[in-house]
């Protein structure tokens, strides 16, 4: 491998994994049963389980986990954008549309540098 890469031998090389699984190794995710809310890009939960089972859900997300003999499911939260529904409902401004909320923040930028 090291040939075809141009590294020095030695150096361990490992396939890319899918974010949520190496946040599950990282947080200590690694027995059936557990479950871990990963908070990236992405909120999701991530259901460790012994065996490959079908979705609990038609979203979920079924594969293998970076353990040995694991396998997760992963739900989506869905709620990055309810924040900032939130924010606009409690301003007020809930009927605003996208241009405007540029305008809004361009705006505050502006008045920032001032």
């Amino acid at each position: 491998m090291a040939q075809l890469t141009g590294l020095r031998p030695g150096i361990p090389v490992s396939a890319a994994i899918h974010d949520q699984y190496a946040s599950a190794l990282g947080t200590g995710a690694v027995r059936a049963g557990t479950v871990m809310v990963g908070t990236g890009t992405a909120w999701v939960l991530l259901a460790v389980n012994d065996r490959l089972a079908a979705p609990v859900i038609d979203e979920a997300f079924v594969c293998h986990h970076v353990v040995d003999g694991l396998c997760g499911q992963i739900l989506s939260l869905v709620n990055g954008g309810s924040a900032l529904t939130w924010a606009l409902n409690l301003m007020g401004l809930a009927e605003i549309d996208g241009a405007a909320i540029e305008a809004l923040l361009e705006s505050t930028q502006r008045a920032a540098r001032e």
